[in-house]
Formats: C-alpha cells, structure tokens, sequence
C-alpha cells in the first residue's frame, strides 16, 4: 500500500509548495554549474587564460584569481537561470493556484500528501485544443525513490485522457537528470529544444527540452 495520497490543492498547502518549489528548482544550480563548466568554451578559458596571465605578468595569484573569478561568475550565472525561472513561476501561477488551475476549465493541480505533508506536486492545463500540459512537478528530497513522481505524472496522463487530449506535453531542462529519465520511462518522447535568449541561458547553454506523450487510443 503506497505511503502517500494523491489529491486536489487546497489553500492551506501553499506555504509547503511554495518551500518545496524553491529547493526543487535551487537543487538543479549545482548541476547547471557543472554543466557549465565542461562547455568547449569554459575548458578553453580554464587552459589558457590563467596560464596567458601567469606567463605574461609572471604572477600565481593573478592566474589564481583569474580561476576564482571565473567559476564565481558560472556560479553566480548559474543561479541567476534558476532563480529567475522560480521567481518567475512564485510570481505568477504559483501565487494563486486557485486561480491559475482550480478556477480553470481543463486545468488542474494536484498535491502527492504523506504523514499529513506535501511530498509533491504537479500541474496540468491545456495547450490548445488536443494538448496537456503538464506543469509544476516537484518532489520534495525526502519523499524521493517511492514512487510519487511516477503517480503524479499518471494523474495527469489520466486527466488529459478525461478531458479527450491526444497528447501530454512538458518541458524539462538539460540538468534535471531523474525528470529527464521518469519521463522516458514513462513513455515521453523528446520532441524539440531550444535556448532561452536571456544572457546567462544563452552564456551557459541551458537547454529547454521538449517531451510528448501520446495517449493511446482506445476506441
């Protein structure tokens, strides 16, 4: 029997979303970070900028702090593209769930409670006439590895077919690993990519992915 239940949002579950919403998309600036720094461009810089600096003013500490200063800026970058997608979602949707789902045809959000608590939540809404959206779809860190994430993401595979979807559609980013792997396991499959044209996105090459899961027809 599964340690958790699945149902609809209420208004007294806010705070915990919203706590859980910050550490689930601040989690991923480690990732970024890394990420960031394998890029061709940021190897090169690594090579030969610090070893230029010391060759030509003969100076450790000024080819040391070039290295510093470097990994302080794909750090700083790299919570800059998360915070502002986090603020983003705080100051819009997320500020009034009633409002952006509950209060919506054909839209949604659903709370994974166990012990009493949120674990985990996610969002649905249509995207044009025959396409879900699946939105929002966080876990907390504790509640990982039992299966809650695969459970909300069938609530919402179930509620597209409820409203005569053919198609559940999301984006994920190139750092969420374990999204990236549930949603393949589930039967998602990658459809696009792009990058956001704001500075740090394009600077870091942080990739949006796009994923469709088409719903069977059962006719």
């Amino acid at each position: 029997m599964a340690a958790y239940r699945i149902r609809t949002y209420k208004e007294e579950d806010h705070k915990t979303v919203c706590e859980v919403l910050t550490l689930g998309i601040r989690e991923h600036i480690s990732p970024l970070f890394k990420y960031a720094l394998k890029l061709p461009r940021a190897r090169l810089f690594l090579l030969t900028v610090p070893f230029a600096l010391f060759v030509a003013f003969e100076s450790l500490l000024l080819s040391t702090s070039s290295v510093v200063m470097f990994l302080a800026f794909v750090w700083y970058g790299s919570s800059q593209v998360l915070n502002s997608y986090l603020y983003r979602y705080l100051r819009e949707d997320i500020s009034d769930i009633e409002h952006s789902y509950l209060q919506k045809k054909g839209a949604c959000f659903w709370v994974a409670e166990s012990n009493g608590e949120v674990a985990g939540f996610v969002a649905a809404d249509l995207k044009g006439e025959k396409k879900m959206e699946l939105q929002r779809m966080y876990v907390s860190k504790k509640h990982r590895l039992q299966g809650i994430g695969k459970a909300l993401c069938q609530v919402v595979i179930n509620f597209a077919r409820e409203q005569g979807c053919e198609a559940v559609v999301l984006e994920t980013s190139i750092v969420q690993y374990a999204g990236q792997k549930l949603y393949e396991r589930m039967g998602f499959k990658r459809t696009n990519s792009y990058v956001s044209p704001i500075f740090f996105s394009k600077l870091l090459h942080f990739v949006m992915m796009g994923y469709t899961y088409d719903i069977p027809n059962t006719v």
